[in-house]
């Protein structure tokens, strides 16, 4: 009988510490919570090679030192300075200066800009005490020899590489390149405008123009005179040309039934059945056709591979294990929610809570109810 109660707690837990679309799940180590007692410090740490305290933030006026063991008083060292740094044997240097001033080369001065630059807030000297801009106000980039500021609303991502050849390469969320390329318009998943700017030529990443030259959310990857040729992964192509999402656990790509895979992820080979059978070892984000893992996590240099599988490392002194989901199930990526948690983001749109404060709630009940079976076995 307690053979069989071991069984059953092990296989419980195995099944709590999974996330719902969580497919790299693992463990780390993490420096817990000290006493801050270094002066004018308000974050600080144990550094785990030297075991001693060491300040990485300090009070307004102050800045850690080369060695981060104390705060150093920046005072009024340097004129028009607004941010600082210690640099070996404690020399206080400037890295931002004031509006309209520019940081000579050893970062010991802020000087005057003889010639300003229209819209530029921040400015730095190069080569022979060149003047150039350094930073543009916001809807301003700069320009390819860096000596103006180009006004483009809107732009994310401003292209530079060549003289005489800068513009606008991509809009923001929620608008799109106009025909001539001269301005950002508002225009929902477009990418870039047709001519007359009343519809869309090119369509964001997950969208598809349709005939009347609207974008609309798709799972098709790819297309051919207007028909579906590819979806994303973990969908497939059906008979009618429709992408469907792919029963099949860890499978990348599958037959146009969708029950037999092709492909699975990390380069397994499907079995007779067409099935992944995808071991699920702690740690591991990389498997070997032999389902054995081939590379473990690296994060924290927490685990080693050792015959196939990842061995967790112990914690150092001062340390405590944190859990951590670090990869999504087929069909799902990365991504953010509203509050900046993690999350897993479907190709459909649909997004799932993977974070770990979310996982470590829900581990909390489970282990609960570990205890409550347990408790009706014996």
């Amino acid at each position: 009988m307690l053979n069989l109660h071991l069984l059953i707690l092990i296989a419980l837990i195995s099944f709590s510490i999974q996330d719902k679309n969580c497919l790299v799940y693992f463990e780390s180590c993490k420096a817990t919570a000290i006493t801050i007692t270094i002066t004018n410090c308000i974050y600080s740490d144990i550094d785990p090679d030297e075991k001693v305290e060491k300040c990485y933030e300090c009070k307004n006026g102050y800045v850690p030192s080369y060695d981060r063991k104390s705060c150093i008083s920046t005072g009024n060292t340097i004129e028009h300075c607004t941010n600082y740094y210690s640099a070996y044997e404690n020399q206080l240097r400037c890295s931002e200066c004031d509006n309209g001033y520019v940081l000579s080369g050893d970062h010991t001065s802020c000087n005057t800009v003889e010639n300003l630059i229209d819209n530029c807030i921040s400015y730095e000297s190069v080569g022979n005490e060149q003047i150039i801009c350094r930073e543009c106000k916001i809807d301003y980039f700069r320009s390819y020899d860096t000596k103006s500021c180009i006004g483009f609303k809107n732009c994310d991502d401003f292209n530079r590489e060549e003289k005489d050849n800068e513009y606008c390469e991509r809009c923001k969320y929620g608008y799109a390149l106009s025909y001539d390329g001269s301005e950002c318009k508002q225009f929902e998943n477009c990418a870039k405008l047709a001519k007359g700017d009343s519809k869309c030529s090119e369509c964001a990443y997950f969208f598809h123009l349709n005939t009347e030259g609207i974008c609309e959310r798709t799972l098709c990857l790819t297309y051919e005179n207007n028909i579906c040729t590819r979806c994303f992964e973990g969908y497939y192509l059906d008979g009618d040309k429709n992408c469907k999402k792919i029963t099949i656990e860890n499978c990348l790509e599958s037959d146009s039934k969708g029950e037999k895979c092709t492909k699975c992820i990390y380069d397994i080979l499907p079995d007779t059945n067409g099935k992944c059978n995808l071991p699920v070892i702690k740690g591991c984000v990389q498997y070997g056709s032999d389902g054995k893992c081939t590379r473990c996590e690296s994060y924290y240099n927490a685990y080693e591979l050792k015959d196939g599988t990842c061995q967790f490392k112990e914690c150092k002194e001062g340390e405590q294990k944190i859990e951590y989901c670090d990869k999504c199930k087929a069909g799902y990526f990365e991504g953010k929610d509203a509050n900046n948690n993690d999350i897993c983001i479907g190709y459909d749109g649909s997004m799932d809570t993977s974070s770990s404060d979310s996982s470590s709630s829900r581990n909390k009940v489970e282990y609960a109810l570990l205890i409550f079976i347990l408790a009706l076995l014996n």
